[in-house]
């Protein structure tokens, strides 16, 4: 049971948002859709491709980051994507491009609560350590590196480990 993830890889999309602005995120899609192509087969979500979330029944989910242009800070954002994205590139967890991704299910499930409580705490201190060190290496001012090429993405890991949480809320929302 639960949403099915992206996040062992990493991708880029191109997103709208509601103004018509295009941005490129790193980011983790999280969603039951599946696409297929006209056969009927699962593709999973192709590099160079244009999905509009109207076309499937489940919604989509993306977890990403960006600098928020008035504080100048990182921020990570989980979201519904509604308008159409494009996915740019698409790596798996050694750093090897891939030709597309499909969200797998998160398998690592526990009814075990004090196990649960001390996993997140782990999430939640690594994400404060990872934010810290964005923070740190971004001596550039706002948004330098962000949406450069180089070095290991930061971003990336904490946007997954944000969305970790809010996966995580919404798995045991049913379960009282």
């Amino acid at each position: 049971m639960g949403i099915p993830t992206s996040a062992g890889f990493s991708l880029r999309l191109e997103i709208t948002d509601g103004s018509g602005g295009m941005y490129q995120v790193d980011a983790e899609i999280y969603t039951n859709a599946n696409p297929q192509d006209d056969a009927g087969n699962p593709t999973g979500f192709v590099v160079g491709e244009t999905y509009d979330p109207d076309n499937f029944d489940a919604p989509i989910y993306a977890s990403y980051e960006y600098v928020d242009t008035e504080s100048g800070e990182r921020t990570t954002d989980f979201t519904q994507l509604v308008e159409p994205f494009t996915v740019l590139e698409a790596t798996d967890s050694d750093g090897n491009a891939v030709d597309n991704v499909s969200p797998e299910p998160n398998i690592n499930q526990t009814s075990d609560v004090s196990k649960l409580e001390e996993e997140l705490a782990q999430i939640r201190e690594e994400k404060r350590r990872l934010q810290e060190e964005a923070q740190e290496s971004t001596p550039g001012g706002a948004g330098a590196g962000f949406f450069g090429g180089g070095g290991p993405n930061t971003g990336v890991i904490a946007a997954v480990l944000g969305g970790g949480g809010v996966v995580y809320a919404l798995f045991t929302q049913g379960d009282s």
